[in-house]
């Protein structure tokens, strides 16, 4: 990943220098494979487990060595045992290799759009690259899949310039933001030359739960391959020990070192340089020697020992300086190393030098700076277990003074690490101090999406802050509020952020108050909290005053909004008075924001052409304001769309649709995704007719809810419900529709389960039970010249529907006038659930009033659904226009009923909607019309019948075009037609049907109709 790139970043700690690599074909030949899939454009994850020491990174390495001869780049990142890293830290080294490894201006041009965002995650770059803009200030919730998207586009952006191979060591260790990531990225490896190469201790459980739970998914939705390696047999073994010393060893010597490291990998190596430095094993030119007494060598019973063993026969100085880097880390700069050690220069190379020897460190030169690891983290364990509890404290303190020596121009960059070891410190560290730094640390994970890891950082800071620290927990608790809120931990987010506006109170800031009040309203409103934010509003409105201010403004827009969602002329004075000081202030900034709450109030309440346009100005002050990454704007946008579709301006819903997604993906803005995936799902449903398609975004719908904890549930149960109702299992819809009851929420949308209920039991189990349900619902119905709530509007329309299955055919008719008053208002769909067209509806009140009102509403909705594409809605306003026109019974009303329900039936027969057809049958029944649309002749129009006679002679479609004096799109159009209204399949089936009908022949030369 990185600058352009994330390539073999750190050549990880030298085991490629340590351990000479044998065996492991089987591993090797899958990896292989996998490398030539990445190669060619399709790469993965694969995760390679094993116990400490059994070989995992010695794999790893040596295909990063075939990535690289076959023209990968290669990079290496690690975790750590400890908690005062960085998050994300393996792709932090990823990131910093890269950028030691390429040009700066390289390096920038590489970083292109993501440069913030990767600086965000890796703050080192800011040194390199000072001219990196600032990134995006998104709210906390929306972060990290903006960060995630940053950074897998980039690794996408630059493994198509160059394959890409990245090793990611010892996760059992990550973080929980690093293991996010790794699942995030893993999505995306599969269309892009990039390998990452895992490793882990295996079984996962016992070290780290968390990797157990991401591997588990990850292999059940076929993300990432396991790899798991066993010890090496005996035959390897002697493999290991003829590279190790050169020469072949004697058997009996292999036997023995079998006997006791049963393979693994580290403690044979281990073993063999203990019993090599101990000069029992080798002679003096560095061969076996021949009269190995093997019964008398010090065989050491396990790792630990065989390595202490090796410590013992360091100097002091190494092991003085050994013991100090272990208590740093896994990896330690000379800088910090000699900050801490009581050694003089030439003493602490001299000490660095031996134990580099001893092959139990390796240095690297990094950033112009020296480094040294550890070549086995068994090493370092070694070392520390070595040191009493007072001690290491002792240590770990002055790791912490050395550290902030280091980062005094960036605290910041250190504090995780200094945190780390001031907490290691014990009582000896002063609280303060270490609050500080663990709240540097959070802001800094907070920053970087790293939600989990800032929660602890915060968590441990309000901990050791004194009871008199005011300012600095206000700032603490509202920081871990956004963490907390953003990783679905709504309540005690909400806990924290109340605690915060306490201490602002208490000192006085009311700036800060007015400030955090706004900013969890907003997080409230999408929570679905309307109360809570009209209560914290509303108290802080209270502080406020009178003074006009634009703070003044915002509180009144979201205690308004709040207000109508429970109800519209309660809350409708503190709107227009938010509104109208809004724009006194002349701060658009604020105007735009104040003017899309408004925008949605007017949505709720299904005043749609206001609504779209407050939501048009308010998307234009916000954009010019800079303001396109809000949420304010992109809820905006989502909004709107929404006006748009009810209104039938389909064209313009898909356009804001296109901006409104692009910018929720980037920002991770999750309710506006939603709204767009359900009135894109609203559009293609009609257009497509697809029920499987359909049924694939309902349970997608449903997965994102629960997965994402947000309160819109309900409708999921809705989609399902009609999904049921459609196949023709009514029973099940209901059902669902039971569960959406449970689930809705209270305010200007609570009607929408219980009209959808109303309706399908109204389909379903007929007069009397859908009767009761109506008569006890019928007081929440819109009342004529009165706003009222978006989801009162959706119960009128199902109980117009509903009431004339029944047959309560009056009621229906006198619910006509709100019916027309809706469609003045110039809505033309009731919404995105059902999406019933009002004219249909209208059509159907009327039949019992006028029916020649009622076949101008049918003949509309008719014009409206060719216009929109709605496939579905006009096969039920032809079964419902036909019931019209046959009880009225007028001449050529049973000849129009026949016509138009042919081809309902033939729509219904083509999509599986089973139990329509048979309303539709028991229609067709009245008027003599065979259920079989074979038998129907003329349910095709005069045109339909002169292209089927022209396919029955074996014309193609540019023939019957030319003849015709059609174009080719219209020509096929008709075929598709004609197949839908017969119930036939291809060309074959059209013409055998036409020859059944006996249809005339026409001369080539008759003039078209």
């Amino acid at each position: 990943m990185g600058g352009g790139d994330l390539h073999a970043a750190r050549r990880s700690p030298a085991l490629v220098e340590l351990t000479p690599f044998v065996g492991r074909e089987e591993e090797r030949a899958r990896l292989r494979d996998i490398i030539d899939s990445t190669q060619g454009g399709a790469g993965g994850l694969v995760m390679v487990g094993g116990e400490p020491g059994v070989g995992k990174s010695r794999l790893a390495q040596e295909m990063a060595r075939e990535g690289r001869d076959r023209g990968f780049r290669v990079f290496t990142g690690h975790c750590y045992e400890r908690d005062g890293d960085l998050p994300y830290m393996p792709w932090v080294e990823i990131i910093e290799a890269a950028a030691q490894e390429t040009p700066p201006e390289v390096f920038r041009e590489l970083l292109a759009d993501s440069a913030p965002e990767l600086a965000r995650v890796a703050p080192h770059l800011r040194l390199i690259l000072p001219d990196i803009p600032a990134p995006l200030e998104l709210p906390a919730e929306q972060q990290r899949r903006y960060t995630f998207g940053c950074l897998a586009d980039h690794v996408a952006r630059i493994a198509r310039i160059q394959p890409r191979l990245y090793v990611v060591e010892d996760l059992h260790w990550a973080d929980e933001s690093t293991l996010l990531f790794l699942s995030y990225i893993a999505e995306r490896l599969v269309s892009i030359p990039a390998l990452v190469i895992g490793t882990y201790r295996d079984p996962p459980l016992d070290v780290s739960p968390l990797l157990a739970e991401t591997l588990s998914i990850l292999v059940r939705n076929h993300r990432a391959r396991l790899i798991a390696l066993r010890r090496h047999p005996e035959n390897e073994v002697t493999s290991l020990l003829e590279a190790l010393g050169g020469h072949p060893p004697p058997a009996s010597v292999v036997a023995t070192i079998y006997a006791e490291t049963e393979g693994n990998a580290f403690f044979v190596e281990e073993m063999f340089r203990h019993l090599a430095e101990s000069g029992a094993l080798l002679d003096e030119d560095g061969r076996f020697r021949a009269d190995l007494p093997v019964g008398e060598l010090d065989v050491p019973p396990n790792v630990r020992l065989v390595t202490g063993r090796r410590l013992d026969r360091l100097s002091a100085q190494a092991r003085l300086m050994l013991t100090a880097a272990a208590v740093v880390g896994r990896r330690c700069s000379l800088e910090v190393l000699d900050r801490i050690v009581d050694l003089g220069d030439t003493e602490l190379l001299d000490a660095v030098d031996e134990a580099e020897r001893a092959r139990l460190v390796v240095t690297e030169l990094k950033g112009g700076e020296v480094h040294l690891w550890f070549a086995h983290e068994l090493i370092r364990q070694t070392l520390l277990t070595r040191l009493s509890p007072a001690r290491r404290q002792r240590h770990h303190l002055r790791v912490a003074t050395a550290l902030e020596q280091v980062y005094a121009r960036h605290p910041e960059v250190g504090a995780a690490d200094v945190a780390h070891h001031l907490l290691q410190s014990g009582p000896s560290a002063d609280a303060v101090k270490t609050a500080e730094y663990l709240r540097m640390a959070g802001d800094h994970a907070l920053t970087a999406a790293a939600f989990e890891e800032a929660i602890r950082y915060f968590e441990g800071a309000l901990d050791l802050l004194p009871g008199d620290s005011l300012g600095e927990r206000a700032v603490v608790l509202e920081r871990a509020g956004q963490a907390l809120s953003s990783v679905g931990r709504s309540d005690e987010a909400l806990s924290s952020w109340r605690r915060a506006l306490d201490d602002y109170r208490a000192l006085g800031e009311g700036d800060e108050v007015v400030r955090l009040c706004c900013k969890v309203s907003w997080h409230l409103g999408w929570l679905a909290q309307a109360p809570q934010a009209v209560e914290m509003a509303q108290r802080e409105l209270e502080v406020l005053g009178p003074v006009e201010s634009c703070e003044r403004a915002q509180l009144l827009a979201i205690v308004a909004q709040g207000t109508t969602w429970e109800n519209f002329d309660a809350g409708h004075a503190l709107m227009v008075e938010s509104l109208d000081l809004a724009r006194r202030l002349g701060d658009r900034r604020v105007e735009g924001a104040v003017l899309a709450i408004v925008s949605n109030i007017h949505w709720a309440h299904g005043l749609f052409r206001e609504a779209t346009e407050e939501g048009y100005l308010a998307a234009r002050m916000l954009r010019e304001e800079g303001a396109t990454a809000s949420s304010e704007y992109t809820s905006t946008l989502g909004f709107t769309q929404l006006c748009l579709h009810s209104l039938g301006r389909w064209e313009e819903a898909e356009r804001l649709d296109r901006e409104a997604e692009g910018i929720a993906r980037r920002i991770g803005h999750l309710g506006v995704l939603l709204i767009g995936r359900r009135e894109r799902a609203a559009r293609e449903r009609n257009r497509g007719a697809d029920l499987r398609r359909y049924e694939e975004f309902a349970k997608a719908d449903l997965e994102l809810n629960l997965s994402a904890g947000m309160p819109w549930i309900a409708q999921s149960h809705l989609y399902l419900a009609l999904l049921d109702f459609w196949r023709g299992d009514w029973e099940s819809a209901l059902r669902h529709t039971d569960r959406a009851c449970a689930l809705q929420l209270p305010g200007a949308l609570s009607l929408w389960s219980p009209a959808l209920r109303l309706l399908l039991t109204a389909y379903a189990r007929g007069g009397d039970e859908a009767r009761v349900m109506f008569e006890s619902l019928e007081p929440q119905l819109p009342v004529l010249g009165r706003t009222c709530s978006l989801s009162a509007w959706q119960l009128l329309a199902a109980a117009v529907e509903s009431l004339a299955v029944i047959g309560e055919v009056d009621e229906a008719a006198a619910l006509y006038p709100l019916m027309v008053q809706q469609i003045d208002e110039g809505v033309v769909v009731d919404g995105y659930i059902h999406g019933r067209l009002l004219h249909m509806l209208a059509g159907i009140a009327a039949t019992a009033r006028d029916m020649d009102v009622a076949e101008r509403h049918f003949e509309e909705a008719l014009a409206q659904a060719k216009r929109l594409g709605q496939r579905m809605e006009d096969l039920d306003i032809r079964r419902f226009y036909a019931a019209m026109l046959i009880e009225r019974g007028a001449a050529e009303d049973r000849k129009r009923a026949r016509v138009l329900l042919a081809e309902a039936l033939a729509g219904y027969r083509a999509i599986g909607m089973a139990r329509h057809q048979e309303l539709a049958e028991a229609l067709a029944a009245k008027v003599g019309l065979p259920s079989d649309p074979r038998g129907a002749p003329d349910a095709l129009t005069a045109r339909e019948s002169q292209v089927l006679r022209r396919v029955a002679q074996g014309r193609r479609n540019g023939e019957i075009a030319a003849e015709l004096f059609l174009s080719a799109a219209t020509v096929q159009r008709h075929v598709a037609n004609i197949y839908a209204k017969l119930g036939v399949r291809n060309r074959a089936e059209a013409t055998a049907y036409a020859l059944k009908q006996g249809l005339p022949a026409e001369r080539r030369g008759d003039p078209p109709a």
